[in-house]
């Protein structure tokens, strides 16, 4: 059961919650998808979370993610996602 405590929390994701955070991505693309913006290419094969700079979660079990990594030497916000509960 998470507290207040879990619900606000913003961590580093853990490689065991990739699954799960990927499952979020579908699912935010797929809303993205009724508003006219997609499809998106969603190459299984392809790992992102793994080879990012930086993955961080809001809230424990995670509710949505933010995927960091570094371009041209620089920080960039690959992807934002979220989902309500």
């Amino acid at each position: 059961m998470s507290t207040a405590a879990n619900r606000n929390q913003i961590r580093e994701a853990r490689r065991d919650e990739y699954e799960q955070l990927r499952s979020i991505e579908l699912a935010a693309d797929s809303l993205f998808e009724t508003v006219g913006i997609g499809p998106f290419d969603n190459d299984d094969s392809e790992n992102h979370l793994s080879s990012a700079a930086l993955v961080l979660v809001a809230s424990d079990p995670p509710l949505g993610f933010i995927i960091l990594d570094i371009v041209d030497g620089l920080p960039n916000i690959l992807a934002a996602l979220g989902a309500a509960r």
